[in-house]
C-alpha cells in the first residue's frame, strides 16, 4: 500500500453472545489510534460486522466516521460490494473493502483481532473483579441482595458558611 492510503482495520474477538470489535487507524502507514467497542449479540459475525460498519460509518446521508481508502476485515460480509460503493459515493473517492488472506494487510487484521481478544479478557477480568468485590461487600454487610447501586454523600461549607451537599 502507498504510504499516504488511509486503512481502517477491523478485528474481533467474541465468546458466545459478547463480542468486542477494535478498529486499528492507520494513516501514512502508521498505526495513528485504536478504539474498541464491547457488544451483546446473537448474530453471525458476519452479520455483527455489517452491523458495526453500517453505524460506524453512517448508513444514512448524514453522519459516521469518514471513511479510508480502504477497509480490511476478518471475514467476507454480503454487503462489502455495495456498502463500499455505498461509502465511495458519499466521500467522492474510492473506498475498498477487503479481506486479505496473506501479506501485511492480513497481518494487520490479526493483530486487529488480537487486539479484540486482549480487550475481550481484560473486561471480562474488571466485570469478575467487581462481582468479587460486590460479592464480597454483601457478605460483610450481611445483604440479601447484591449491591446493584451504592450512593455516597458529602455535606461541606465553603469557608464557615454556604454549607454545600452532593449525592
Amino acid at each position: 500500500a502507498a504510504l499516504e492510503t488511509t486503512q481502517d482495520v477491523i478485528g474481533g474477538h467474541r465468546e458466545g453472545d459478547l463480542a468486542e470489535v477494535v478498529v486499528l487507524y492507520v494513516r501514512g502507514g502508521r498505526l495513528t489510534d485504536t478504539a474498541s467497542w464491547s457488544l451483546r449479540t446473537e448474530v453471525a459475525t458476519s452479520e455483527l460486522l455489517s452491523a458495526f460498519l453500517t453505524q460506524h460509518y453512517g448508513a444514512g446521508s448524514e453522519g459516521g466516521t469518514v471513511p479510508p481508502d480502504e477497509i480490511l476485515l476478518p471475514c467476507a460480509l454480503e454487503v462489502g460490494e455495495g456498502f463500499a460503493e455505498l461509502l465511495s459515493e458519499r466521500s467522492n473517492r474510492r473506498v475498498a473493502i477487503g479481506t486479505p488472506k496473506r501479506g501485511p494487510r492480513a497481518g494487520l487484521v490479526k493483530m486487529a483481532c488480537d487486539n479484540a481478544e486482549h480487550a475481550f479478557s481484560q473486561k471480562r477480568r474488571a466485570r469478575e473483579d467487581t462481582l468479587g468485590r460486590l460479592s464480597e461487600m454483601q457478605e460483610r454487610l450481611r445483604l440479601t441482595m447484591l449491591p446493584r447501586r451504592i450512593e455516597c454523600c458529602d455535606i461541606s461549607h465553603l469557608g464557615g458558611a454556604d454549607t454545600v451537599g452532593s449525592i
